[in-house]
C-alpha cells in the first residue's frame, strides 16, 4: 500500500519512470504505424521510419529564395558562382546568364540558397518573443495600476474582464481587417491572446497582499510609488513568473 509522500525514490528510478510513458507513446505509434502501412504502404497519416526520413530530408534540404545581385569575378562560371554563394553547385542552372555571358565585372541575379526550416523557426521564435514580450508590459502595468489605484480599476476591468472571456482568435478577422494579415497582425493576436488574462490575474494577485503590509508601510513614512514598487511588486512577483510561465502554452497556440 503506498503511502502519501512516504520516500524519495532513487534518482536513476524516478528518470526510468519519466521515460515510459514516451516509450508508451512511441511504441504505440510504432504498432500502429505499422499496422497501416501494412494495409496501404502508400499511407501518409502514420508514416514509418523511411517516411520519416524522406520528410526530414524534405524540410531541411536548401531552396532557393530571393534573388542577390553579384559581381562576377575573373574567371567565374555558373558553377564556380553557385559553390561561393550557397556551397552547392546544385542551382548553378538557375543562375540566369550563361557561361558565355558572364563577364568580368558584370553585375548578375544569383539565387540565394538556404535552409527555410531555420529560417521559418528563427522568424517564428521572433514574432513569439515579441508577443510575449508586449503581452508582459501591457499586463503587468495595467494589472498592478488596476490593483493599487481603485479609480483605475473601475475604469478598466469591465473592458479587461470582457476581453478575457473573448476567444482571441474568435477577434482575428476584426485584427486583420485593421491590420491587414502581416507581421504585426500575428503579433497582435499573440499579445492580445495573453495579456487580459494575465492582468486579471495580477489585478487578483494585487488583492491578495496583506493591507497591513501597505499601511505599515505608509506609517514608516513611504511614498506611494514605494509602497507599489517595494511592498506590492516584490509580493506578487512569484505569482507573476507563474502567470508567464503558464501563458506560454496559449501563446504557441496563437502564434
Amino acid at each position: 500500500m503506498f503511502r502519501v509522500r512516504s520516500r524519495k525514490l532513487p534518482e536513476g528510478v524516478g528518470r526510468l519512470l519519466g521515460l515510459l510513458p514516451f516509450l508508451a507513446i512511441v511504441l504505440a505509434y510504432a504498432y500502429f504505424s505499422h499496422q497501416r502501412l501494412s494495409e496501404n504502404p502508400r499511407d501518409k497519416l502514420l508514416p514509418g521510419r523511411e517516411g520519416f526520413s524522406r520528410g526530414w530530408e524534405e524540410v531541411t534540404k536548401l531552396r532557393t529564395g530571393e534573388y542577390i545581385e553579384y559581381t562576377v569575378r575573373e574567371g567565374d562560371t555558373r558553377e564556380s558562382i553557385a559553390r561561393r554563394i550557397s556551397g552547392s553547385a546544385a542551382f548553378a542552372d538557375q543562375i540566369r546568364p550563361s557561361d558565355a555571358e558572364i563577364t568580368a565585372g558584370a553585375e548578375i541575379e544569383v539565387p540565394k540558397t538556404e535552409r527555410y526550416i531555420i529560417k521559418d523557426t528563427l522568424a517564428s521564435l521572433r514574432r513569439l518573443a515579441v508577443g510575449m514580450l508586449i503581452g508582459i508590459i501591457v499586463s503587468l502595468t495595467l494589472g498592478l495600476s488596476m490593483g493599487v489605484f481603485t479609480p483605475v480599476e473601475k475604469m478598466f476591468y469591465p473592458l479587461v474582464a470582457a476581453l478575457s472571456k473573448i476567444p482571441p482568435l474568435a477577434i482575428l478577422p476584426i485584427i486583420f481587417i485593421f491590420q491587414g494579415v502581416g507581421e504585426s497582425a500575428k503579433i497582435t493576436i499573440i499579445a492580445l491572446g495573453i495579456a487580459p488574462v494575465m492582468t486579471m490575474d495580477i489585478l487578483l494577485r494585487c488583492k491578495e497582499v496583506a493591507s497591513e503590509l501597505i499601511t505599515k508601510a505608509y506609517t514608516l513614512g513611504a511614498s506611494t510609488m514605494e509602497v507599489v514598487f517595494k511592498v506590492v511588486l516584490p509580493q506578487i512577483w512569484p505569482s507573476f513568473l507563474n502567470s508567464v510561465r503558464i501563458s506560454l502554452g496559449p501563446a504557441w497556440v496563437f502564434l
